[in-house]
């Protein structure tokens, strides 16, 4: 998940930055071409005047060569002195000859074009010139917005790995905790059950079948503890009988006044998965319904449907249903709305499900006061 995150990332970074670059390229061609093109009418005015015969005709000539306010522009006489200048460090005179020559040596190193100005088929003048302040502006806009850009992705990077590492680390806590709540109950009752086999209390036979039981209670919750974080082995197999042991070690522990039915058509629902850790998902939105059940009281339905693609497993319960607001965020590590949770089991349940068995899980609906359906999809 983490890689294809970072994939994505850096790919619409890329494009974000090529579309940049090849967008601030073709305004500047385009503003390259219409210099050139007003050059060469420079040029032309130019070639006019030195040609003219008429000065009461110049005026137009005259008004083209004072529009450009721009581009640097070097006039030399056919024998490289230069006779004018125009927009060249701020200046449109010639302070000296040398300093005009170290000038059109650096706007040719620089690439500058020429343009020959001709009288009687003559080369009189050449006209040189550069590129105006604004396409150098733009030059280093283009790459200050490549450098913006790969600030705000770096930036946003940042935010998803500290958020992503948060959660992680919530979940581990979480984690830890349910650990040792999961391992309490057993461990309890197995204290018990040595005190009164102590004191007499109980007889052998009883105490050593549900000794029995806790063992193998704790054996599940290692072996369920043992798959988080590796991948866990999924098996064909039907998925009924994983709901069914789930809710069947989940009814002596609930109120009595909670009903859970399970509907299950037949066992030829057998899609990949881990009986252990979908026993577990199971019975941790079950555990989240009946907390939200008024009084302890209140019914869950477990049903179980497929298509070609996919099994359907829809938990619904009668309690007092979410907000929209809440419904976004129950699946978020450390998020509960319990005074006293840690907010870690659906979180759980999403993993198992997308992670382990690369399916789906969602609130399907929730009313306030009428209840809540969560759905699980998995792979057929």
């Amino acid at each position: 998940m983490k890689n294809n995150t970072t994939l994505i990332l850096s790919i619409v970074v890329a494009v974000v930055c090529i579309a940049f670059v090849v967008y601030i390229n073709r305004i500047t061609l385009d503003m390259r071409n219409q210099e050139e093109q007003s050059m060469k009418l420079w040029a032309e005015a130019t070639q006019y005047i030195v040609n003219a015969e008429d000065a009461t005709s110049l005026d137009l000539a005259f008004k083209i060569i004072k529009q450009n306010s721009k581009i640097p522009v070097i006039v030399t006489q056919d024998t490289d002195s230069v006779i004018s200048l125009r927009n060249i460090d701020g200046c449109d005179t010639i302070k000296s000859q040398e300093w005009a020559q170290e000038n059109l040596q650096r706007m040719l190193a620089d690439g500058a074009q020429s343009i020959e100005i001709m009288v009687d088929s003559v080369v009189v003048q050449r006209l040189y010139y550069g590129h105006s302040n604004v396409i150098e502006r733009l030059n280093v806009f283009s790459w200050l917005q490549v450098v913006v850009v790969l600030f705000i992705a770096l930036f946003i990077y940042m935010v998803y790995r500290f958020k992503r590492k948060s959660e992680q680390d919530k979940l581990w806590i979480g984690l830890a905790r349910e650990t040792a709540h999961q391992l309490g109950t057993p461990i309890s009752a197995l204290l018990g059950w040595t005190e009164m086999l102590r004191a007499g209390e109980i007889s052998n036979d009883t105490a050593s079948a549900e000794i029995d039981h806790d063992v193998n209670r704790l054996r599940d919750i290692a072996d369920r503890f043992s798959k988080i974080g590796s991948k866990p082995n999924l098996e064909k197999r039907p998925i009924c009988d994983a709901v069914r042991a789930s809710i069947d070690y989940l009814r002596p522990r609930i109120p009595k006044n909670v009903n859970i039915n399970i509907d299950c058509p037949d066992d030829t629902l057998q899609p990949p998965h881990n009986p252990t850790l979908i026993g577990w998902a199971v019975e941790n939105i079950c555990r989240n319904a009946i907390d939200a059940m008024p009084n302890g009281r209140g019914n869950i339905t477990i049903s179980l449907t497929a298509d070609n693609k996919y099994t359907y497993i829809n938990i619904k319960d009668d309690g007092k249903g979410m907000s929209q607001s809440t419904a976004k965020h129950i699946f978020d590590a450390g998020f509960t709305t319990k005074t006293r949770g840690w907010g870690i089991g659906l979180t759980l349940t999403r993993r198992i499900i997308k992670e382990y068995h690369k399916g789906d899980i969602v609130v399907v609906d929730t009313e306030m006061g009428k209840g809540t359906t969560i759905g699980i999809k998995l792979y057929n």
